[in-house]
């Protein structure tokens, strides 16, 4: 039985068309034009090379994992930078005009976690 359980969530964590959508677009940092990035005052507050660095690291995401990508659509992730307050990043779905939920287009939203 736990071995088709593995199965299973191996199943779960393959990569579906939703997940691959939400790498390029956050690999792009919104350059596709599916969407929007924004940032919250408090990231937006940080000096500029600790912004960059915190862009580069929400591009560069890949530690994905049951915990916080239960669903396998790569769309939440924490950044730690040595020295810096904890950032979260995540991407939500919405309408063409970025109104209502849907799928057309994704805002990939980054803040500091005691902005959450």
């Amino acid at each position: 039985m736990a071995a088709e359980d593995k199965t299973d969530k191996e199943q779960e964590r393959q990569p579906g068309a939703r997940q691959l959508l939400n790498d390029i677009f956050r690999k792009s940092l919104g350059m596709t034009g599916a969407g929007r990035v924004v940032m919250t005052s408090g990231v937006d507050g940080l000096p500029d090379e600790i912004r960059t660095k915190v862009l580069l690291a929400v591009r560069d995401y890949d530690n994905f994992d049951d915990g916080n990508d239960p669903y396998g659509e790569h769309d939440f992730g924490v950044i730690e930078l040595a020295g810096q307050p904890k950032i979260y990043w995540k991407i939500d779905y919405y309408d063409a005009n970025f109104e209502y939920g849907g799928d057309v287009n994704r805002l990939l939203t980054i803040l500091l976690a005691s902005e959450y």
